[in-house]
């Protein structure tokens, strides 16, 4: 089964303020960011199933080499990107988009 990437605005935004983050600490820390978030996407893409439940039908995989999971949730043959989120921040932020 194929699957689409649907990114919300909010993960949108997640990606650019730690890119922006990145790139103020080191030359090409920003792309080399965004390449393992593409990498990760394309993962998740390949197969939606084979990461962790976090929360009802919400998984979560990581991103190599960087202290990021991205949250998502199949929806039929749509895999809807919710967050992007640190994992030094405390474990229950993460839950706050995903339960309104």
């Amino acid at each position: 089964m194929s699957f689409s990437l649907v990114i919300k605005e909010e993960a949108k935004q997640d990606i650019a303020q730690v890119m922006q983050w990145y790139a103020e600490k080191s030359v090409n820390l920003d792309s080399r960011f965004l390449k393992a978030v593409e990498e990760t996407l394309l993962r998740i893409l390949h197969n939606p199933f084979a990461f962790k439940k976090i929360y009802k039908k919400f998984r979560q995989t990581a991103v190599r080499k960087f202290p990021y999971v991205i949250i998502y949730e199949p929806e039929g043959k749509n895999v809807i990107i919710y967050s992007v989120f640190n994992t030094w921040q405390h474990p229950k932020k993460k839950f706050s988009r995903i339960r309104k």
